[in-house]
C-alpha cells in the first residue's frame, strides 16, 4: 500500500453513498504505511486521510444501522473490523428501542430501588440509558458493571453480556 492508494480509497468513499470495497486487511496495511520510516515526511497527512476514510465509512454504517436495525447482517463491503462495529451498533439500537418503546410506563409515586445484577460485557457497547433512567457505560469486552435487573436481562438475552454474579443486589 502507498499514499496514492490510501488517498484513492478515501476519494472513492467520499464520492459514493455506499460502502466501497476495501480488502479485509486494508486498515492494517494503512496503519503500517503510516508507521513506516519511509513515510515519515507524509505521516501526518496519511494519518489524517486514514482517519477521514474511517469516519466516512463509520458514518455510513451508523446511517445503515439507524435505518434498519432489524438487519443483523453487516452491509456489503464492510471490513471484518467494521462488521463488528456494525453488530455493536445494531445491539445498542435494539436495546434503546426496547427501553424507549416497550418498557412499562412508570408510576410517578416513590419508586422502589430496582434490583441490580452484576454482568460482564461480551461485546463493546456505547453509553446507554438503563431502565432506571441512569446513564451507564460505555463498556469494552470484559468490563463488569452492576445494572438494573431488567436492563441486565435484556443485554444477556441479546448476547451482549453474561451474568457475573451469584445473586442480584438490592
Amino acid at each position: 500500500m502507498n499514499y496514492d492508494q490510501l488517498s484513492s480509497a478515501y476519494r472513492r468513499e467520499r464520492a459514493s453513498s455506499t460502502l466501497q470495497p476495501l480488502e479485509d486487511s486494508f486498515y492494517e496495511k494503512a496503519r503500517r504505511l503510516c508507521m513506516s520510516p519511509q513515510a515519515a515526511e507524509y505521516q501526518k497527512a496519511m494519518e489524517q486521510t486514514l482517519k477521514d476514510l474511517y469516519t466516512a465509512r463509520i458514518n455510513k454504517l451508523i446511517h445503515i444501522a439507524g435505518r434498519d436495525s432489524s438487519s443483523k447482517k453487516p452491509p456489503e463491503n464492510a471490513t471484518p473490523q467494521e462488521a463488528k462495529v456494525f453488530e455493536s451498533l445494531i445491539s445498542a439500537i435494539e436495546i434503546g428501542r426496547t427501553q424507549i418503546l416497550e418498557s412499562p410506563i412508570e408510576n410517578k409515586t416513590k419508586p422502589e430501588p430496582e434490583t441490580l445484577l452484576n454482568i460482564r460485557f461480551l461485546s463493546p457497547l456505547p453509553q446507554l440509558v438503563a431502565s432506571d433512567g441512569g446513564e451507564y457505560g460505555p463498556y469494552n469486552v470484559g468490563d463488569t458493571s452492576k445494572l438494573p435487573l431488567s436492563t441486565a436481562k435484556l443485554l444477556i438475552e441479546k448476547g451482549a453480556a453474561e451474568n457475573a454474579s451469584e445473586a442480584p443486589f438490592k
